[in-house]
């Protein structure tokens, strides 16, 4: 979690405005709580997690095919030495979903983290994008309730969604780290907005 400067927008130095571009989105005079951003490993995963899986499951049931027919055969006894190269770029080769997975999780772990939960006096802002746009935003004032959940590929990276729902619409936080302290927070500002 990370607590920013609560001043007011028009009182931002224009070197806090360009490091800070998300802050276009806000309001005039609405004040930036909490950011929070999600887990970038976990982030990467969920976008690329189908394809990584059947990368995986294919690439474990070529190997198994392709070692144990040649093991069964017993060729593996007689190869000379300089076929071994060729086999395992064969293996290699059958596996090229297993790399376009894997190629396809590793540019997601490079590029830059531009997605930001932000918590403002007024709302919650859902953020990405290379671009930078509001993918989805609530009010405070309009909360209704909050639903946490956690898929098996998120207790491995150790992070859960959280789920809020609004009279105006809903919104869904990806892949946070300390939800619960994330949902303490929502509470507290919604109970502030609320005059409760």
């Amino acid at each position: 979690m990370k607590k920013i400067n609560e001043r007011k927008i028009d009182q931002l130095t224009q070197s806090e405005k360009s490091t800070n571009n998300y802050l276009d989105f806000l309001e005039e005079n609405e004040r930036v709580l909490y950011e929070y951003r999600p887990n970038k490993r976990a982030y990467a995963y969920s976008n690329t997690g189908t394809i990584m899986t059947i990368g995986v499951i294919w690439l474990i049931c070529i190997v198994f095919i392709m070692v144990t027919s040649f093991a069964l055969s017993g060729v593996f006894k007689t190869m000379p030495l300089f076929v071994y190269p060729l086999f395992f770029g064969t293996l290699a080769l059958f596996a090229f979903p297993f790399w376009v997975a894997l190629d396809s999780y590793r540019k997601l772990l490079k590029q830059p983290n531009n997605t930001v939960y932000l918590i403002t006096d007024r709302r919650i802002l859902y953020i990405t994008g290379i671009n930078l746009y509001v993918e989805e935003s609530i009010f405070l004032k309009e909360y209704n309730n909050m639903v946490v959940t956690q898929s098996f590929a998120d207790k491995i990276f150790k992070v859960s969604d959280i789920y809020i729902t609004s009279s105006g619409g809903d919104m869904h936080l990806f892949d946070l780290e300390n939800v619960d302290e994330v949902c303490e927070k929502i509470k507290e500002c919604v109970k502030n907005a609320k005059g409760n």
